[in-house]
C-alpha cells in the first residue's frame, strides 16, 4: 500500500494512485496533514491534537472526536495511514505515507534546494477551509507562511552563492523557480534580474522589470 499526500496547492490524497471513494471532510483531511507533514517529531501527542482540532470540547468529547476521525481515516486509507504509538501519540509510517511537506522539510535541512523548490508547487493546503477551531486556523496560517518563506529564503541564498561562484545556469534555473513561487516579491525580482544580466540576457532582464512594474500598478489599482 502506498499513500501520496499532496499539500502544496490543493490538498490531494491518493492510495495506490487512486483517490478515496469518499470525499474526506476538511477537518479530518487537515488532521491527516498535521500528523504526516512532520514537525521535527516522530509522533504527535493525542493531547496536542485534541487541543488543536477540538478546543471547544471537554477532554472526554474531544478524545471521542479524535478517535472517530482517526478510525475514519484508517477505514478510508488503510491501517498503515495512521499509527498509534503507545496510548498517547499518533504517527504515520513514512514508508507508506509520502507527504510532500515532510519531504520539503527534509530537503531544506539537507540543503537540497532544487529538490525543495520542486516540491513547493503552491501555497500549503491552499483552499483547505476549516472553521470552528482557532488553533487549527492559526496553525494553517503559520505553516503557510513558514513554507513560503523557507522556499524563498533557501532559493535566494543559493542563487546569490551561485552568482558569486559564476554558476550562471544554476542561478537562472533557481530564478525561474522563484518567479513561479513569488513573482511579485521584490527580492525575487532583483535576484532574477541579476541572474539574467549575468547571463547576458539584458532584454529579458528589462522585460522582467517591466512585468514587475505592471504587477505593482495592478496592485495599486486594486488598492492593495
Amino acid at each position: 500500500m502506498s499513500i501520496a499526500l499532496r499539500t502544496f496547492g490543493l490538498v490531494e490524497v491518493t492510495r495506490d494512485g487512486v483517490r478515496p471513494p469518499s470525499t474526506i471532510q476538511p477537518k479530518r483531511l487537515a488532521l491527516l496533514v498535521y500528523v504526516a507533514a512532520g514537525h521535527g517529531v516522530d509522533a504527535v501527542s493525542r493531547q496536542t491534537l485534541m487541543g488543536v482540532f477540538w478546543p471547544e470540547l471537554d477532554e472526554h468529547r474531544a478524545r471521542n472526536a479524535l478517535n472517530k476521525s482517526l478510525q475514519y481515516l484508517r477505514d478510508i486509507l488503510g491501517d498503515g495511514a495512521l499509527l498509534s504509538v503507545g496510548r498517547t501519540h499518533v504517527a504515520v509510517d513514512e514508508e507508506v505515507v509520502r507527504c510532500d511537506a515532510a519531504r520539503f522539510r527534509k530537503a531544506v535541512r539537507a540543503g537540497e534546494v532544487g529538490r525543495a523548490l520542486t516540491l513547493y508547487r503552491g501555497e500549503f493546503c491552499a483552499g483547505l477551509g476549516v472553521s470552528g477551531s482557532g488553533p487549527l486556523e492559526e496553525w494553517l496560517s503559520r505553516e503557510r507562511t513558514w513554507y513560503r518563506e523557507s522556499a524563498l529564503t533557501v532559493g535566494l541564498d543559493r542563487l546569490a552563492r551561485d552568482l558569486e561562484r559564476g554558476r550562471v545556469r544554476s542561478a537562472l534555473e533557481l530564478a525561474t523557480e522563484l518567479d513561479r513561487i513569488a513573482p511579485d516579491e521584490e527580492a525575487v525580482v532583483r535576484a532574477s534580474v541579476q541572474a539574467l544580466v549575468a547571463a547576458g540576457e539584458r532584454e529579458r532582464a528589462v522585460r522582467r522589470l517591466e512585468r514587475y512594474e505592471t504587477l505593482l500598478r495592478e496592485a495599486e489599482g486594486r488598492g492593495v
